[in-house]
């Protein structure tokens, strides 16, 4: 399916913000925030089920500094 022609009412947006899904504050090489891997994986399986990246595998590990 082209991209053009999925309906509007099948696209979800989000910010992935502070504190649910990344960390204010760091400045990493590519963004000014840290996103929190194993939050953004769960969510990915819950919207995607099987078909997500991250069914049935462990969570991926964070990588923002502590």
């Amino acid at each position: 399916m082209a991209v053009d022609n999925i309906p509007s009412q099948n696209i979800k947006q989000v910010v992935l913000g502070v504190p649910d899904y990344s960390v204010g504050g760091i400045t990493t090489m590519n963004s000014a925030t840290c996103l929190l891997n194993d939050k953004v994986a769960a969510l990915s399986i819950q919207w995607f089920s099987e078909e997500s990246t991250w069914y049935d595998k462990p969570a991926p590990a964070n990588t923002c500094p502590s």
